[in-house]
């Protein structure tokens, strides 16, 4: 990505070297003019990105610098105005004749360096558009509603992003985008799912740690959070976070800085969170599960992802994609598509990419309606049990000997036991379950595993 190239028409020379060493010093190219004449020059032997132009450039004739905005107007180049004068016929003219903006001195680096961030957003938001188009397909209103306001009001400013949506609708993907959008490959995308490790592991992952930290530190580790200096932290399934470890990532996140476990030497890190959860974030605040206050400091912006079955329009189209990148010619009948079709899809959109990747061997690649299986054809969840024969006469009698909890434990287990084959976070789904459950059935099966094994 080019640097921006900068003009700046300044004749107080103790101000123009100050504000040349802040902005070369972070990697943009500035030229000096300290006159219109020599700004008139510079303007037509180079190109500019910007021009920091101050008013008044000489003590016998004021506001020469109102003189510059047409010329670098017809060249493309931004102006923006840089004085101390701050007397409202001033403003209103500047405006009027075409300046971006209006900036006060002393100057303000910040300032200067948020207009020339804002110099990229058409080009950022243009990014996006075609970003979602190629990988975020839909044609429900209420979704495109909900982009459209993302690359308005949301994707060009620093604030953190919260995602909330069912599993498989597309969350990591949308944030991706959204990173990609802003830096394109010049800064990281560091991800981690929250559900996939105990306590002391996330914490670990997060924060780094300083060798000798722990028995098994043998080397010194970097944390996600200093990864991603600079880029953007994606945090998947923050709902099933600790409430230590969400005190520990608050204070993190409000400071920029943090230490390392075993370490006294503070680390910084300015980086753009944005977090994803599939649970009710504000049912978990009520039954203080989750802080209030952290949730507050990640959810500046807030996004809903509606599930498939709120977007019927989109199946059609997302299996028309799949079926269009399946890698081979494939050919689906109409019964077959009127189905996959008319299908709710609770997986949501990764139900419908495993439903062609576990195609990609077929002999003939053809699919028929007595092809699919039975839960598509009759359009039910595979994973829905009839509550009429939940509870088996068997189960009745051993509620009668031992009792409810008694009942209630072991059936627990044994789903436990039957979905642990699963990966820790689709275990946690089906189960409807957090992290702290997880690990304590994990510990208790674990347990009994060993003494069965003892009796062999």
């Amino acid at each position: 990505m080019k640097k921006v190239r900068i003009l700046l028409i300044e004749d107080d020379k103790l101000i123009a070297s100050s504000i040349i060493k802040d902005l070369e010093g972070r990697g943009f190219l500035v030229t000096h003019a300290n006159s219109v004449e020599t700004a008139r020059e510079e303007i037509k032997g180079a190109t500019f990105d910007l021009a920091l132009v101050d008013l008044d450039l000489s003590p016998d004739v004021g506001k020469e610098g109102f003189l510059l905005l047409p010329d670098l107007i017809s060249r493309n180049v931004v102006p923006v105005i840089l004085t101390g004068n701050d007397s409202n016929a001033d403003i209103e003219r500047a405006y009027e004749l075409g300046c971006k903006d209006y900036l006060l001195k002393p100057y303000d680096i910040d300032s200067i360096l948020r207009v020339i961030k804002n110099l990229k957003k058409p080009v950022v938001q243009a990014r996006f558009k075609a970003l979602v188009e190629e990988k975020f397909l839909t044609r429900n209103e209420v979704l495109k509603q909900e982009l459209e306001r993302i690359k308005k009001e949301t994707l060009y400013s620093e604030v953190p992003i919260f995602i909330h949506g069912p599993t498989g609708v597309g969350k990591t993907k949308l944030a991706q985008i959204i990173h990609e959008s802003v830096h394109g490959d010049l800064k990281k995308f560091v991800e981690l799912n929250c559900s996939n490790l105990k306590e002391d592991l996330l914490e670990d992952e997060l924060f780094g740690h300083k060798k000798d930290a722990f028995t098994g530190a043998t080397t010194d580790k970097k944390g996600k959070l200093e990864e991603a200096n600079g880029g953007t932290l994606f945090l998947d399934e923050i709902g099933t976070m600790s409430l230590n470890i969400q005190q520990k990532l608050l204070k993190a996140i409000e400071e920029k800085s943090f230490y390392p476990l075993g370490s006294n030497k503070k680390v910084s890190s300015n980086f753009r969170i944005i977090s994803a959860t599939c649970d009710n974030i504000f049912e978990k605040i009520s039954k203080k599960t989750f802080r209030e206050d952290f949730y507050f400091r990640i959810s500046g912006a807030n996004i809903n992802l509606l599930p498939l079955s709120e977007r019927k329009e989109d199946v059609e189209l997302l299996v028309d994609h799949f079926k269009q990148n399946f890698g081979r010619a494939l050919a689906i009948d109409k019964d077959a598509v009127k189905s996959l079709c008319g299908y709710s899809w609770p997986g949501n959109i990764r139900e419908i990419q495993s439903f062609f990747s576990e195609r990609k061997e077929m002999d003939t690649p053809i699919i028929r309606l007595s092809d699919l299986p039975k839960h598509i054809r009759e359009n039910r969840n595979p994973h829905r049990v009839d509550r009429n024969t939940l509870i088996t006469k068997a189960q009745l009698n051993y509620i009668r000997n031992n009792g409810l909890k008694s009942f209630i434990e072991e059936i627990e287990l044994e789903a436990f036991k039957v979905f642990k084959k699963e990966s820790k976070r689709q275990t946690m789904r089906f189960l409807e379950m957090g992290s702290t459950k997880y690990y304590r059935l994990e510990e208790k099966y674990e347990s009994l595993e060993a003494q069965r094994r003892g009796r062999l």
